[in-house]
């Protein structure tokens, strides 16, 4: 097992006094044993304020998991010191559909609980529903919070939502009502938002006023441009008095000319008629990385405050420059270093300057020891199986962990409710309890790869399995089964889809695909190679069979072709002249239905009553055709230049001064 530890420590010089500052923590990297802990303490001129927590988490079940936290807090300050205990719990259900959080936290030396239940869907469907329940208990009032929330997409990038509550206390009760409206749009480096939205609350009882608010948001980005913008409008309205209004806009800009440059500026202005005052800040920061360890922050801020009323406003100036440096000559050990000046009068003004400069270096240390038995026993870490192995991309696959394939580094893999994120070799540990489960995978994740195999994995107490996660990469192909009317093996522009038919999908995976009511269907997860395309017989309507030879197409990862259409039909009908007895009759049939200008067409006819001549029309020509063993047959030229479309091949039978004949449609192409 091992632990990994780090800490901080600042140091502040002030005009009352310098102020200093320690913080430390120690987080488990124990497979399946969720603990941390965290402790801190601050010295000044004003007091002494230490805290110490705990935290714990482990599943119960492959969905559910369990939280359990402590804080012990320390307040001192001229010569007295008083310590507060706090304590939290929370239990969380999650599946592919829905999730649910029970919690509960107190302090109770103080009186205060807290209980409050919040769940909701998951899927990112058409509709979203959220809600939350929660009760706080205090010695002075106890107050029970309502909320639901609805969401819809009307159409893509389109949002509606509503949030519903209502919240009684000891005091008062409250209702309140928020539509809002949200539009989106994004395309490589262009990307746009904007969310308007409304609140009202009323009022069921007690001494307080309702209000109505008005908001807006919106956010531009074009390459290295980002703009964002909010406005805020607050109106309350008391039943004697003239009202409250609040108003408040921001804007925010980035540009970001390369990585390891950011320019950042901020603009706000804010009115408050209750408290008759009003303010305008701004600033520009500029953040520049340097090199792997080293980078600078340097900014500039200015406010104003002052009477709605009139007036000459305060102001505030303050420059800052900030140096950082990681890993500072030893791996683990972070230094900064900040120099300020900030006038209460202006930095401009020839008002009074003050100068302030804070040093901060932390140290992170990593090792690994042996945890006790019992120590793993009390908290679980040991229960169960541990699976190991490497997430990779089989680019060739062979089936095997080769050096031509991409090991994935920082993906969030998850067995039986255990998490683990892989290193940079693709390399991952979980320990979860015994029983059979699935993996599943959370960021990090490509777009274009899916798991191999069946993907289940049996657990035994204190077993050790070794399994490689093997993703391969894939493709999608989108197919079209069409009504071939006229037979002739190709996609007409009128030719319509073959509704809930089935096509069939072989190569290195193997799909049986039912069409929609349009005879489309997209495959998707197809592992890379050649696939054969083909309509499935026993999928098509009565007396349809497949009109189109199997169409090969190779698939890479990633890319997606252009439809592959497969036809089928009926067989034609002939038109013919039927006989019997020693009548003059024909009966004649081609070799087949479509046809080619330039192109030859063998035809056959069986003929009775004895002829004297047999001939074959088509195309503005006469062709005799031979007597072979009782059945005449004959080859047709095709004209060069004829139009396409339907055709009548007639073959004709002479005896002195009768004639009968059969004909055959053919389409020509």
């Amino acid at each position: 097992g091992g632990w990994r530890l780090g800490g901080s420590g600042t140091y502040v010089p002030g005009e009352q006094g310098p102020s200093f500052g320690a913080t430390g923590f120690a987080v488990s990297q124990l497979p399946g044993l969720d603990l941390q802990f965290s402790a801190a303490t601050n010295a000044s001129s004003s007091g002494r304020a230490d805290s110490l927590a705990a935290s714990y988490r482990t599943p119960i079940s492959e969905d559910v998991v369990l939280g359990l936290g402590g804080s012990l807090s320390g307040f001192g300050k001229q010569g007295g010191y008083q310590v507060v205990a706090g304590f939290n719990e929370s239990l969380g259900y999650q599946s592919q559909t829905f999730d649910v959080t029970q919690t509960y936290s107190a302090v109770p030396q103080s009186g205060f609980h807290a209980i409050g239940l919040t769940g909701g869907l998951r899927s990112a469907g058409a509709v979203g529903l959220r809600a939350s329940t929660s009760l706080l208990i205090s010695p002075a009032s106890q107050t029970w919070r309502n909320a639901v929330s609805v969401s819809g997409r009307l159409a893509p990038g389109i949002g509606l939502g509503v949030t519903g509550t209502y919240q009684t206390s000891t005091a008062d009760a409250t209702w309140s009502v928020a539509p809002r409206l949200s539009i989106s749009y994004g395309r490589r480096d262009l990307s746009f938002g904007l969310t308007v939205g409304y609140a009202y609350t009323g009022v069921v009882r007690g001494d307080v006023a309702p209000a109505s608010s008005y908001s807006a948001t919106a956010n531009l980005g074009a390459g290295p441009f980002r703009v964002t913008s909010s406005a805020v409008y607050e109106y309350e309205q008391p039943a004697a008095d003239p009202g409250a209004a609040r108003f408040a806009v921001a804007v925010a800009a980035e540009y970001r000319p390369a990585t390891a440059t950011t320019i950042t500026g901020r603009w706000s202005y804010e009115s408050d008629t209750s408290k008759g005052s009003g303010g305008m800040e701004f600033g520009v920061v500029w953040k520049q990385r340097w090199s792997r360890y080293a980078s600078t922050s340097l900014s500039y801020d200015k406010s104003f405050v002052g009477s709605l009323g009139g007036g000459v406003p305060s102001q505030h100036d303050r420059i800052a420059l900030i140096g950082e440096f990681r890993d500072a000559g030893i791996e683990g050990l972070d230094l900064a270093a900040g120099y300020a000046l900030t006038s209460s009068g202006g930095l401009f003004t020839g008002a009074p300057i003050t100068h302030d400069l804070s040093l901060r270096a932390g140290y992170t240390l990593r090792f690994s020891f042996d945890t006790p038995d019992a120590v793993v026993g009390l908290f679980g870490g040991r229960k169960g199986g541990e699976v190991s192995g490497v997430a990779y991309v089989d680019r060739d696959l062979d089936g095997m962990l080769s050096a031509g394939d991409e090991r994935l580094g920082g993906l969030e893999v998850m067995l039986g409710g255990a998490r683990a994120t892989t290193d940079e070799t693709g390399a991952f540990s979980v320990r979860v309890r015994a029983g059979s489960y699935a993996w599943r995978f959370g960021a990090g994740l490509p777009a274009d790869v899916q798991l191999l195999g069946e993907g289940v994995v049996r657990v035994e107490d204190d077993s050790t399995e070794r399994v490689d996660l093997r993703l391969s990469p894939v493709a999608t192909l989108e197919v079209h089964l069409f009504d071939d009317v006229d037979n002739d093996g190709v996609r007409g522009t009128d030719e319509r889809g073959i509704s809930f038919g089935r096509v069939i999908i072989s190569g290195p995976a193997e799909e049986v695909v039912m069409v929609d009511a349009r005879g489309n269907a997209v495959v998707s997860g197809l592992v890379p190679g050649t696939y054969t395309v083909a309509p499935d017989p026993a999928g098509l309507p009565p007396r349809y069979r497949p009109t189109t030879e199997p169409v090969d197409v190779v698939l890479r990862a990633g890319e997606r072709l252009p439809p592959v259409s497969v036809g089928a039909a009926p067989p034609p009908r002939e038109v013919v002249t039927t006989f019997s007895g020693a009548k003059l009759a024909v009966v004649a049939r081609t070799a087949g239905t479509s046809v080619d200008p330039g192109g030859e067409l063998a035809v056959f006819a069986l003929v009775s009553g004895d002829p004297e001549r047999v001939v074959a029309r088509f195309g503005g020509q006469e062709v005799p055709l031979t007597n072979q063993g009782g059945r005449w047959v004959a080859t047709v030229l095709i004209p060069e230049g004829m139009p396409g479309g339907a055709a009548e091949l007639r073959v004709v039978a002479f005896r002195g001064d009768s004639s009968v004949e059969s004909v055959v449609t053919v389409n020509v192409r």
